[in-house]
């Protein structure tokens, strides 16, 4: 299967900005405005990309086998949440360096813009990611008749965040899509996301929210009418 790059017709859902802005009720003119004006910026910079491989896995109580290849990964969540898969997909995501750049010139001459602009960069990937979520679904079920599993991303339960070099490493991403991690594995860009995704027999199919092994699932502001917060708590 090829690799994919690019996000077209990119669009940001206003209530999920304000679920990321921590609003309850209708915001003030001023959000409203700033919101807007955030909002057509990002979905007017075009560089947000992607990349996505399926990889065939061997399953143990406490370890994924990455199959051909020298990656294992480790921790019984993430074997919990593999544990009906014979194949996964593994992903990155990211809306570029150009993104970051303006929202640290925001944050040195316009502290609530900074803000919103944070808010709506963070839907914006969450948009990107379920993108990417579905056109894997569609490459299941077309080429395999399989169903999916919700994402996973390292930092969840106890798969380590060491993980998104393995991932990045996989996928040629630094190349790709220009994206890379630090030596204590933060993403950069920092609106930017990797995670995997389990193919699954539909007669198997189980609701398996990452929240549940979210280390923070108790004090998340993030979640979605309080179960879950969106499978991508690193990209705050």
């Amino acid at each position: 299967m090829p690799f994919i790059k690019g996000v077209k017709n990119l669009h940001i859902d206003k209530n999920e900005v304000l679920r990321y802005l921590g609003y309850r009720s209708t915001p003030d003119k001023l959000t409203e405005r700033l919101m807007d004006e955030c909002i057509l910026e990002i979905e007017e910079d075009k560089s947000a990309g992607y990349e996505y491989k399926v990889f065939d896995i061997e399953v143990t109580t406490d370890e994924i086998t990455i199959l051909n290849t020298l990656i294992r990964l480790s921790g019984s969540d993430i074997s919990k949440h593999l544990k009906h898969s014979s194949k996964c997909a593994i992903m990155a995501a990211t809306l570029g360096s150009s993104i970051d750049s303006r929202l640290r010139y925001y944050k040195k001459t316009d502290i609530a813009k900074a803000c919103v602009f944070d808010a709506c960069a963070s839907a914006a990937i969450e948009g990107v990611c379920d993108y990417i979520e579905n056109k894997i679904r569609l490459w299941a079920f077309e080429k395999y008749g399989l169903s999916i599993t919700s994402r996973y991303s390292p930092g969840y339960g106890n798969l380590p965040l060491s993980t998104q070099g393995h991932m990045i490493g996989l996928l040629n991403a630094s190349i790709r899509i220009g994206l890379t991690a630090t030596e204590n594995y933060i993403l950069i860009p920092s609106k930017s996301v990797t995670a995997i995704i389990g193919f699954i027999d539909k007669n198997n199919e189980e609701f398996n929210s990452s929240c549940e092994n979210c280390n923070i699932s108790q004090s998340c502001l993030y979640k979605k009418g309080g179960d879950y917060c969106g499978h991508s708590r690193i990209v705050r």
